[in-house]
């Protein structure tokens, strides 16, 4: 058909193809990489990214709402501090990351005072003198805690990751039933 040395049929097919006429053209309308055979994979952690950021900005607001966060507190974030204190057992420091059991129920006190100075999370806030009704977290806090909120919901999205949920479950646990008999130096404000 064609012949190599008649330019005329490429000069005929550039003008057909500057015009517009798309009928002239082989060339698919997809993007380079999705011809190209290359597979490109979004990591878990973008996966989904939306919903997870979504969720890490309820977290933190629910936790500021007067006395309906209680659960927030004991269920979601408790394993928290377990994860800090496990950080602060390698590194040294005070675990200060907020959490309702130690900070204001002080278990395994021995009596301590709950905690009134307010950390680099925030601070727990009540509407009268020795109430906590909720928590107002610093900037870094709601960073922080969204942070946590998009981390948590990455074990269930897009895959579930089983172990990942054992190991927070098995900090719930300790926080509920094993930190009435031992607590790790620096994990409270009272060891």
């Amino acid at each position: 058909m064609y012949d190599d040395g008649d330019i005329s049929q490429e000069s005929e097919e550039y003008r057909r193809w500057k015009e517009g006429d798309k009928s002239s053209t082989t060339s698919d309308t997809s993007p380079l990489y999705e011809t190209s055979g290359v597979v490109v994979s979004t990591p878990a952690f973008l996966q989904n990214w939306r919903v997870k950021a979504i969720f890490g900005v309820i977290m933190p607001i629910w936790g500021m709402v007067p006395y309906v966060s209680y659960p927030v507190w004991i269920v979601f974030f408790g394993p928290l501090r377990v994860l800090e204190g496990l950080v602060r057992l390698l590194i040294g420091g005070q675990a200060t990351a907020p959490n309702i059991q130690f900070d204001i129920w002080v278990f395994g006190s021995g009596g301590a005072e709950p905690r009134v100075e307010p950390t680099v999370w925030g601070d727990w806030w009540g509407f009268s003198e020795g109430d906590v009704a909720g928590y107002l977290p610093s900037m870094e806090g709601f960073l922080l805690l969204f942070l946590y909120s998009y981390f948590w919901l990455n074990i269930f999205t897009p895959n579930f990751r089983p172990l990942r949920i054992i190991f927070l479950g098995l900090c719930f646990l300790y926080i509920m039933a094993l930190s009435h008999a031992y607590i790790p130096e620096g994990w409270t404000h009272y060891s």
